[in-house]
């Protein structure tokens, strides 16, 4: 199935700068990607993100402002993705100085599992330990890069720096190592069940969403799409039928009889408003009349409308694109942001591309 979603983003592939990646952090109201979205904040202003994998898949939303690597957008039903949070409590209290042991377990993490020793004294509390604990992570480059620490009191929290898949094998223990008096806490909890960021794609505002909604309907205005109508039914005698409401322009008839497959008849003619058979070649009794007529194709109003089979996916994207570009043109001119050199690269494409695509015009349907 294709919708505005897949169609759109090709056409922008023709028309300007596209960047894809995975966000690595996303509210219902953002989405942040470290390594992609690094450009002046007024590329991405007012642009078009296309969210690609996760909850949210396959919808289209548009930004609304842009800075430190972060696109906000009007607010989604539920978030994009959700940074993992470990939580483990420091138990006990010393009774002798030397080292805790904590032993740090995230699947993606350099030197995955890393044992930390960290020095303790005698009456510390869990408190203190946990403080001693959250310090000693941070001066440890493997965690403070994967992990932001955080933590009160006993407790000692690790939240992944990115949105990650849920990672089960996810853990922080904490036991005595040469010292004495904690209780041993082999597993943390999993405060926070992480959620993947999702694959996304953006664009820049030079285009906005609205333009490329019109572009792409005007361009299914220029052609159309096959309907079908079977509200009419033979009685052995008529010859002559009124056209519902809508069906014009017949392409061809075909008759579901209940005694043989579904088959075209070559026997009528179509005048304003009326189907006529010839005489001698009125429909059987309960036949079901077929008829396949010229339409045009859904309206589209959003990122979600499934476009028609019969439309050629390539010219679609195409002549979307070369009008868009015509609309930039007229915009900001021909040289600026290469859109008369991109304007020349699809209307090269375009050449011998057919509106629909172009097959049998055969249905073949079980009777009864």
């Amino acid at each position: 199935m294709t919708t505005v979603f897949d169609i759109s983003l090709q056409v922008m592939k023709h028309v300007t700068d596209v960047l894809e990646g995975t966000a690595t952090d996303g509210s219902a109201t953002y989405l942040k990607d470290v390594e992609n979205l690094i450009q002046a904040n007024e590329y991405f202003d007012r642009g078009t993100i296309w969210i690609k994998s996760g909850t949210h898949a396959s919808k289209v939303v548009k930004v609304t402002g842009h800075a430190n690597n972060k696109l906000t957008f009007n607010p989604l039903s539920s978030v994009l993705c959700v940074q993992q949070v470990e939580t483990a409590t420091v138990l006990g209290t010393v009774t002798g100085n030397g080292n805790a042991t904590v032993v740090i377990t995230a699947a993606g993490m350099p030197n995955n599992p890393k044992t930390i020793s960290v020095a303790v004294l005698n009456l510390d509390t869990a408190s203190q330990v946990a403080t001693k604990i959250r310090t000693a992570l941070n001066a440890d480059t493997d965690v403070k890069n994967f992990f932001t620490i955080g933590g009160s009191g006993a407790d000692v929290t690790l939240t992944t720096k990115t949105a990650r898949a849920n990672d089960t094998t996810m853990n922080m223990s904490t036991a005595n190592g040469t010292c004495t008096g904690l209780t041993a806490a082999p597993t943390s909890a999993n405060t926070t069940a992480g959620v993947a960021g999702p694959r996304y794609a953006v664009a820049r505002g030079l285009f906005p969403w609205e333009q490329v909604m019109a572009k792409m309907q005007s361009a299914l205005d220029e052609t159309w799409v096959e309907g079908e109508d079977e509200s009419l039914t033979g009685d052995g005698e008529t010859l002559e039928f009124v056209l519902p409401t809508g069906v014009y322009n017949l392409l061809r008839v075909e008759i579901e009889r209940a005694d043989c497959p579904q088959f075209k008849s070559n026997h009528w003619h179509e005048h304003p408003g009326v189907l006529r058979f010839n005489y001698g070649h009125e429909p059987y009794n309960a036949d079901v009349l077929h008829l396949f007529y010229k339409t045009d194709h859904t309206e589209i109003t959003s990122y979600d409308v499934t476009i028609s089979t019969q439309i050629d996916r390539d010219w679609l994207a195409l002549t979307a694109a070369r009008d868009l570009l015509f609309w930039g043109a007229s915009m900001y001119g021909l040289k600026t942001n290469m859109i008369e050199d991109k304007l020349n690269k699809v209307l090269g494409m375009l050449k011998g591309k057919n509106a629909r695509i172009q097959g049998l015009n055969v249905i073949m349907k079980a009777g009864g």
